[in-house]
């Protein structure tokens, strides 16, 4: 028999295969895992540690920089009231009580105020006319009559103008006019010059005239015949001196109420008291941008305007009215608890004078309290709760209460520090 040959595998189909690999999920690590980068880890790291040191820094700055306490004591006081004059001297350099004379500077402002007005002058300034000039005179004596010289001028008065009521012209002759004899003239010589080139002053056509008129009376009346032409008219604007004094009177001054609140900041800003109606003004003349004659159609006039304020160290003038106030009162057990300088009525007497003196009446009213040492206060109260340091306070000799008040408003102990303590007074307790 013959033996039958072991068949052989059947072969997959590609197709078969190649799907069959796209359905296989087969893990494949392609990539290394992620290492965190460790830069990025430092910086974050350092921001968080800065953030903390912030954060902590804030909160001692709330916790310590920002409460603060205010204990007003009321007590017997009583009002105490003079009047003052005070000079504020420049020049001084410490607070004098017995010559009362305060240290004090002055703040300086200039302010300018101008106002233009339309010009009302004329001029013509044409051609001007020119022409000739013969002299006449009835004389006995030839020797009477002296020769004209060149750059004589002329007035023809209303009797040479062509037009009665025009303003006189004035001529200027341009070589020397000599007498000859003409012939008789009621009982005396008549005498007649050469004819003499003239000019007319000013432009126009009124400079055009043709006429008598009288050059000199005595000792012999003299008369001028006059004969101009080719004058022009070309009118323009010009200020008149009537334009100018006009301006000059209705220019003003700059308010003083418009300038206090700068020189107050001013003063304030260096750290000192403005002094009330201590402000002195010094007005300049008014200066024009043009001249009498001058060619314009505007005029402009300009007044500066000079501001003075007083200012004085306040501490210096609380010290001046405390000095003052206490020949009045037991220091030994009163005190000046407030010198009222903000409510104090100033008035100025004499304005600064050339050696930097200004001289102020003060109406003060000082309030005058029990004598009390703020330092020992404030050293007592301490760290105190607010009910605790009241009671303290009302036990002292003539006080009859005390409140505190804290800031911020979660404060709710006295600081340690004594500089975060004021102290105040309550005026209106009797």
């Amino acid at each position: 028999m013959k033996r039958k040959s072991a068949e052989k595998p059947k072969k997959t189909p590609k197709s078969v295969l190649k799907n069959t690999s796209k359905n296989l999920k087969v893990p494949i690590f392609s990539k290394a895992p992620k290492v965190p980068k460790l830069s990025r880890f430092r910086m974050v790291l350092a921001l968080s540690i800065l953030g903390l040191f912030v954060l902590v820094g804030s909160l001692a700055y709330v916790l310590t920089a920002l409460p603060r306490a205010t204990i007003v004591i009321s007590s017997n006081t009583k009002a105490l009231h003079k009047t003052l004059d005070v000079t504020f001297d420049t020049t001084a350099d410490t607070v004098d009580a017995k010559k009362m004379i305060l240290p004090s500077i002055v703040e300086q402002l200039d302010r300018t105020s101008s106002k233009t007005v339309p010009t009302t002058g004329t001029r013509n300034d044409g051609q001007h006319s020119t022409g000739f000039v013969e002299f006449s005179s009835c004389a006995d004596n030839p020797n009477e009559l002296q020769d004209i010289p060149s750059g004589t001028v002329i007035v023809a008065d209303e009797n040479a103008n062509t037009q009665a009521g025009e303003v006189v012209k004035y001529f200027t002759t341009q070589a020397v006019a000599q007498f000859d004899y003409v012939g008789p003239c009621v009982g005396k010589s008549l005498y007649r010059s050469n004819q003499v080139a003239i000019e007319s002053r000013d432009g126009g056509t009124k400079q055009n005239i043709h006429g008598t008129s009288d050059f000199k009376e005595t000792p012999n009346l003299i008369l001028a015949n006059i004969s101009t032409s080719g004058g022009t008219d070309k009118i323009i604007k010009v200020v008149s001196q009537k334009d100018i004094d006009g301006l000059k009177n209705s220019v003003g001054s700059v308010s003083a109420d418009s300038v206090t609140a700068t020189l107050r900041q001013r003063l304030q800003e260096h750290g000192l008291f403005a002094v009330p109606n201590s402000v002195t003004t010094r007005m300049s003349s008014v200066i024009t941008n043009a001249t009498a004659g001058q060619a314009a159609t505007e005029l402009t006039g300009t007044r500066k305007t000079t501001f003075k304020m007083v200012g004085v160290k306040r501490a210096d003038l609380q010290a001046l009215i405390t000095k003052v106030m206490e020949h009045d009162i037991d220091k030994s057990k009163q005190a000046v608890i407030e010198t009222g300088i903000d409510r104090a009525i100033f008035m100025l007497k004499y304005p600064q004078d050339e050696a930097g003196k200004v001289l102020m009446s003060i109406d003060v009213t000082s309030m005058i309290g029990p004598r009390l040492d703020e330092v020992a206060v404030k050293k007592d109260i301490a760290g105190m709760k607010a009910i605790d340091a009241e009671e303290l306070v009302r036990a002292y000799p003539t006080v009859s209460d005390a409140r505190v008040y804290f800031e911020p408003f979660w404060v709710t102990t006295i600081p340690s520090n004594p500089h975060k303590i004021t102290i105040k007074y309550d005026t209106n307790s009797k």
